[in-house]
């Protein structure tokens, strides 16, 4: 089997996962990135942090079945009350994301600069959104798990 790689870079899941939220109507996509910045900076007080937990491939194509785990937090500046409501929405609005019709062959997404495109099938909710504790007492912050399927666009196996 010969790979043939063009002059760009491959996505990773992590890419793939912020590409899809950033294309979800509703979500701010300044506010999606896997680093978390510093909660002044969040745009509308908000932010979505995806992070990889498992990382399934196929043995005989290059399929991708990850987990992701998506962190939805928001503040309210000056107060110490948490805005619960508020993170509970962006997983609301994630978890219907999952559910928008796609077709069965899937949905192209465009990648950064020097990157090639990926193909995203319909992701699911595996569980669903869920409020943690123990952040900083303003912050409030809500979780979801969510499984894709994905592949590179663009590379020629032959």
């Amino acid at each position: 089997m010969v790979w043939e790689i063009s002059m760009t870079f491959l996505p990773n899941t992590e890419l793939v996962i912020v590409a899809w939220l950033k294309a979800i109507p509703g979500i701010d996509p300044a506010a999606v990135a896997t680093t978390l910045p510093e909660p002044g900076t969040w745009p509308n007080y908000q932010f979505i942090q995806p992070s990889t937990v498992s990382d399934d491939t196929d043995p005989h194509i290059p399929v991708f079945r990850p987990v992701v785990s998506v962190d939805c937090r928001a503040y309210r500046p000056g107060s110490k009350r948490p805005p619960w409501g508020q993170a509970n929405q962006l997983a609301e609005i994630i978890r219907m994301a999952t559910y928008r019709t796609m077709t069965h062959d899937g949905l192209n997404l465009a990648m950064p600069a020097g990157y090639s495109p990926a193909r995203i099938c319909p992701p699911w909710v595996i569980h669903g959104p869920h409020r943690l504790l123990g952040d900083q007492s303003h912050w409030a912050r809500y979780q979801l798990d969510l499984g894709f399927t994905w592949t590179h666009v663009g590379v020629a196996v032959g």
